[in-house]
């Protein structure tokens, strides 16, 4: 049986583990939706250029 202490730490544990995960799951979804067509854009004007 564990001790309040214990039990409290794992879920302070779990809570920042919890959202470290969500924020990179947020970091994930603007990178797919935003700095990757961005950067895709910025390869296609390179390639025009050339």
């Amino acid at each position: 049986m564990k001790t309040i202490s214990q039990t409290n730490k794992t879920d302070a544990q779990n809570v920042v583990n919890n959202q470290q995960k969500s924020d990179l799951k947020a970091y994930k979804i603007l990178y797919e939706g935003f700095i990757s067509p961005l950067s895709w854009k910025i390869d296609q004007e390179r390639i025009v250029h050339l």
